[in-house]
């Protein structure tokens, strides 16, 4: 049965339909690369650890230039920033390039600390003297609205939350977006609390 010259595809979070050349087999390319694990920040730090087979228990610190957000989003800001840095981007975009690269990302917990510590101040303080923040926090949302401020891509985003798989998700569904020609950068992460 002879392949079909293109198929019509509907994506829920994307206006519109897009068509897709089944055969297209343009490369897509890792440019940048950010890691922050209990090794530490950065590719170097990671390499080393594996390198030297160091022991590591605990969490990375990350000191960021902005204490807003929780760890988990403190976690992926830097990450993030590495691997734009990584890829010899320059961020916040510039509004004529802001609009083809997007942000895709994953995660199965986001800022569940935040929830946390939200309930705790409600059990302790009064839902009155809670802070309504901390909710606002929690959502992966939230940490992908910072993003888009912050970095200037308003291009395609999507959050995957499907539990340990959530990463794996969020990399396949990259590929239909540069082959569709929806994006041509996309700033792909995975993170958890």
């Amino acid at each position: 049965t002879a392949l079909p010259a293109s198929i019509s595809i509907h994506l829920p979070f994307l206006r519109g339909s897009y068509r897709i050349a089944p055969m297209a087999r343009e490369r897509v390319v890792v440019t940048g690369i950010g890691l922050v694990s209990p090794f530490g920040i950065g590719k170097g730090a990671n390499l080393d650890g594996i390198r030297t087979g160091k022991v590591c228990a605990g969490a990375a610190d990350v000191a960021t230039e902005s204490s807003r957000g929780d760890r988990s989003s403190r976690l992926l800001f830097a990450a993030c920033r590495e691997a734009l840095e990584d890829a010899g981007m320059i961020v916040p975009l510039p509004p004529e390039n802001g609009a083809r690269a997007g942000i895709l990302l994953a995660t199965t917990l986001a800022g569940m600390n935040r929830a946390g510590q939200y309930l705790r101040d409600e059990n302790h303080r009064g839902i009155r003297r809670a802070r309504g923040s901390a909710m606002r926090d929690y959502l992966a949302a939230s940490h992908l609205e910072r993003m888009v401020k912050e970095f200037g891509f308003r291009g395609p985003s999507l959050i995957v939350t499907n539990a340990c798989s959530s990463g794996t998700n969020i990399i396949g569904a990259a590929l239909p977006l540069f082959r569709g020609g929806m994006a041509d950068v996309l700033l792909v992460a995975g993170y958890e609390p």
